[in-house]
Order: structure tokens, then C-alpha cells, then sequence
């Protein structure tokens, strides 16, 4: 849940964010002071190798701050003609908030702003917090990202120089879903897996005609900004089965009847209560690897699938076509 913030805990928490930054930190404000205390922290974060993306109001940048800024070799700028929202988010946690980055703001003014925290080791008694922060922080991400399209450069970092514009927060959910997509079909032989609509009209990774009559989806789940550099994970695979009503019924049924002992010694469980849903495949627990090593866990879903595919071959009503 968004945690509000006063002047005092903005700024704690923005210190947090520093120290939680993995790899990036967007600093989005239209005025900022390059006063010594702010050097100090940007030759930490070039010491650390952290990239910083600054974006503030076109023509607040003195030249005498450009001068001190264009040292730092992890920093790019940019300036945005009416920009006024004041944003501050790693990998992990985002402010958004009243405050400006200046000295003034710090010491005179009562400033007002909302946390987002999508860290990663928080309690599962968190969970339905984190969820909530994570619909928040995908938005306001989209919208950062829209700021720095409309804004125009005015130093470019090492990183930034060699290898063009690319920060995680750039990359929308449909690029992630199709990278995901990408690693399926590598493990997919002739089955060709694309991004489509499932039957909510929610963006899913089908491959439609797996076999005649069946479909079948991966339903991922996207980390907006995740501090490692895995952003997907597998929610669980689904299977639809396109058949006639009859046979749909009978097949259904004996799947129901057989479920334990199909299910007993592997480790994933199936759902499939009524024959106008999928049926579903999920694991039984998640442990640590399944997070460290999701392309494993995406060749053990694959499995799982052919399995339970292969269950049904040995009954007419699924080899029947009409």
C-alpha cells in the first residue's frame, strides 16, 4: 500500500533509494540545486556504477551546474519544456512527491509525497500491499517514460553514449512479454508461440492448434522493475481444450476422476472444474531456484503440458477431430 510521507520522511526514504539502487536512479524534478552535498552522492553512485538519469525543466540548469554535472561519466541529462512532477524511483522503491531537489525545499517548505516499494524480500503477510504498489508504480513508470521521449539531451553518459537510450524503465510490458515469448519457442521445437488475448481479452503467450483441437497459454507474470535481471516469471500454463460439448463432458470426467493419481507424484497440480474453462497447471510450492532459474522451471511447464496432453490421447473423444 502507498505509504504517505512528510518533508522529514521524503527525504530518508530518498536516501533509501540511493542506497537500494542496483543499477539505475531517475531523478525526475524540475529544479535541483548541484549543491557539494549532491556531488558527493553522484561520485557514489559513479564509484558504484550506478547509471543516473536526470530529467529536469528546460533552462533551470545553470551553466556553472552544467559544468560541475558533465564530470560525472554514469550521468545523462535531459530537459523537458514543462515538466513539473517530481519523481525518484530505483529498482525497488519510488517517491512521488511535492519536493523539488533543492536546499531551500529541504529546509523551508512542508512537502508532501507517497512511497512505492515492489521489494522483492518483502513478507508474504505484505503481499496483497506489494500487488497494489506494483499496479502504481507500472502506471507512474509509463508516464516517466513518456517524459523522457518528450525530452531533448543534454549530456549523455558513457553507458548512454555507446549503447544508446536503454534504462529497464523504458521497456513496456509487451517487450518483456515478447522476450518471454522468444524463450518459449526456443524451447518449443515446431510449436510457434505468439502474444494474443485468452477468452478475459488479457494479454497472454498462446499457441493456438498445439495440437488439433487445443490450445495452449503461458500466463506470465511481469515484474515492472525488478533488481536482478530476470522480469518474468511462470504464473502457470493453460490448456483449452476446443472439442465438441459431448466429448468435452466425458473427457472432464474422467479427468476429475483420475485427478490424484495423475497428479500424485508430480509437481505440479491441475484444475479443471468445468469444461468452459481452461484447464490449468500450476506448481505445487515455489521455492528460491524457482525464481533463479526460470528457464528451468519453463522447460518443466513444457513438460508437464505433454503429459498431461499425452493422458488424454489414449481416449477417442480426445482423438476424435469432429
Amino acid at each position: 500500500m502507498p505509504k504517505f510521507l512528510n518533508t522529514e520522511n521524503i527525504i530518508k526514504e530518498f536516501s533509501v533509494i540511493i542506497e537500494k539502487a542496483q543499477k539505475e536512479l531517475i531523478l525526475i524534478t524540475p529544479y535541483i540545486d548541484v549543491k557539494e552535498a549532491f556531488q558527493r552522492t553522484l561520485i557514489k553512485l559513479e564509484q558504484r556504477g550506478i547509471e543516473v538519469l536526470l530529467i529536469s525543466r528546460e533552462g533551470t540548469l545553470t551553466e556553472e551546474a552544467k559544468k560541475i554535472l558533465f564530470k560525472f561519466s554514469n550521468l545523462t541529462i535531459l530537459q523537458h519544456n514543462t515538466v513539473h512532477a517530481k519523481c525518484y524511483f530505483s529498482e525497488s522503491r519510488m517517491i512521488i512527491s511535492s519536493l523539488n531537489m533543492l536546499q531551500h525545499s529541504y529546509k523551508n517548505n512542508r512537502e508532501m509525497g507517497i512511497l512505492l516499494n515492489i521489494d522483492e524480500d518483502i513478507d508474504e503477510e505484505e503481499l496483497l500491499d506489494f500487488v497494489e504498489d506494483d499496479i502504481i508504480f507500472e502506471d507512474a513508470l509509463k508516464e516517466a517514460k513518456e517524459i523522457a521521449k518528450a525530452s531533448s539531451f543534454v549530456q549523455k553518459s558513457k553507458r548512454v553514449s555507446m549503447e544508446g537510450f536503454s534504462y529497464l524503465f523504458l521497456k513496456n510490458y509487451k517487450n518483456k512479454l515478447e522476450n518471454v515469448a522468444n524463450k518459449i519457442n526456443a524451447l518449443s521445437e515446431n510449436k510457434i508461440f505468439e502474444i494474443s488475448k485468452d477468452k478475459y481479452d488479457s494479454e497472454i503467450i498462446a499457441c493456438h492448434n498445439y495440437m488439433e483441437n487445443v490450445d495452449v497459454f503461458y500466463d506470465v507474470f511481469i515484474k515492472s522493475y525488478t533488481k536482478s535481471n530476470i522480469d518474468w516469471e511462470i504464473n502457470r500454463t493453460l490448456v483449452g481444450l476446443k472439442h465438441p460439448k459431448p466429448q468435452l463432458e466425458k473427457l472432464n470426467s474422467k479427468f476429475r476422476n483420475e485427478l490424484y493419481n495423475l497428479q500424485r507424484t508430480r509437481k505440479f497440480k491441475y484444475y479443471w472444474n468445468h469444461i468452459d474453462t481452461y484447464l490449468s497447471i500450476y506448481p505445487k510450492s515455489r521455492d528460491s531456484d524457482y525464481e533463479k532459474h526460470p528457464e528451468s522451471i519453463l522447460l518443466m511447464f513444457k513438460d508437464e503440458v505433454e503429459y498431461v496432453l499425452n493422458y488424454f490421447k489414449q481416449f477417442n473423444e480426445f482423438r476424435k477431430i469432429f
